[in-house]
């Protein structure tokens, strides 16, 4: 998401709890709307390169039962080909993706990255929202003037505490805006 607001030329700071992305393999299967979005973000070298940091295209996706493992049902994504620009999954984990991304991220200034930050805070101001953060040199900061938190898949949403949700009593569940959203 970084990415896609700073190609659009919306400044981005991400603010991230651990030093660097969760060598995990976390959201691996990259499915082809998504590839067809990472290659028109600039991700595509990256992304089909032949170097371990790469991902590695398939054509079969299977769905497994969490607990035995069992195969519950195979696709084949190469059935679609014709139809879609990637007629496959890519299997490219999480924390390859965003070592991907990170260098697009910073390359126009206007895009910043915070590894072991923690953000501790958010208050509503005239201006926007401010956040406070306690930055990696263990200094506490206030960030200003933030018109849009988003809360990510980061560490902070993979717990289940309802509580460690909460930053001064705002849930991550949605994102806070600038101007109040209609009532449905």
């Amino acid at each position: 998401m970084a990415l896609a607001l700073v190609k659009k030329g919306i400044p981005v700071t991400l603010i991230e709890q651990l030093p660097d992305a969760a060598e995990d393999q976390r959201a691996a299967t990259i499915h082809p709307p998504t590839v067809e979005m990472l290659v028109g973000l600039g991700l595509k070298t990256e992304m089909f390169s032949e170097l371990p940091s790469g991902g590695m295209p398939a054509p079969l996706f299977h769905f497994r039962d969490r607990v035995t493992s069992e195969l519950v049902a195979e696709f084949d994504i190469s059935l679609l080909e014709g139809e879609v620009p990637y007629p496959y999954v890519v299997q490219w984990e999480q924390y390859k993706l965003v070592h991907a991304a990170l260098p697009h991220i910073k390359a126009n200034g206007i895009g910043e990255v915070r590894f072991s930050s923690k953000l501790v805070g958010l208050a509503q101001t005239s201006d926007g929202v401010e956040a406070t953060v306690i930055n990696a040199g263990g200094d506490t900061e206030k960030l200003c003037a933030i018109t849009s938190p988003i809360p990510t898949n980061g560490s902070i949403c993979s717990k289940s505490k309802v509580a460690d949700r909460r930053v001064s009593g705002a849930a991550f569940s949605r994102c806070l805006r600038r101007r109040p959203m209609s009532k449905r």
